[in-house]
């Protein structure tokens, strides 16, 4: 489906309270940020997943669920002391790990259950997060 309107919906704020606007890369698959993720680097590293290889470093990078252990936590909190995190996470539903490794990493976590967000949404588009409005808009490019 191309999609060529901008989308604007209401979503949850999670952890963070900053304005973003970054280029989308999504994910259709769980991550486990432990395994999944490198930690050192901020590339994709599980071969199942369609964007496997490519960096989330300061994107916004959206998956609908996570999966793993607790140390997860401390692979997002990793990428935020080397700059390689992502600029903010969106998913369908927060766990207790990714609330943890945003809150420890400083990076912007969203709650969107939308599915016309997760029908649309392309990497490549444009995301602005406004925590004041509790909006997300998706800009196609």
């Amino acid at each position: 489906m191309v999609y060529s309107s901008v989308l604007k919906l209401q979503v949850r704020f999670i952890v963070g309270k900053k304005q973003v606007r970054a280029p989308l890369l999504i994910e259709r698959c769980p991550i486990s940020p432990l395994g999944d993720i490198d930690p050192k680097t901020g590339i994709l590293r599980n071969p199942k997943c369609r964007n496997y290889g490519k960096s989330i470093s300061g994107k916004v990078f959206a998956y609908p669920v996570s999966c793993g252990s607790t140390v997860g936590s401390y692979v997002l909190y990793q990428l935020s002391k080397v700059g390689k995190a992502p600029l903010a996470i969106i998913v369908k539903q927060v766990d207790p790990v990714l609330l943890v490794g945003c809150i420890l990493g400083n990076i912007e976590l969203v709650e969107c259950s939308h599915e016309d967000f997760w029908h649309v949404a392309r990497d490549g588009y444009v995301v602005e997060l406004n925590p004041e409005e509790r909006t997300l808009t998706l800009i196609p490019q």
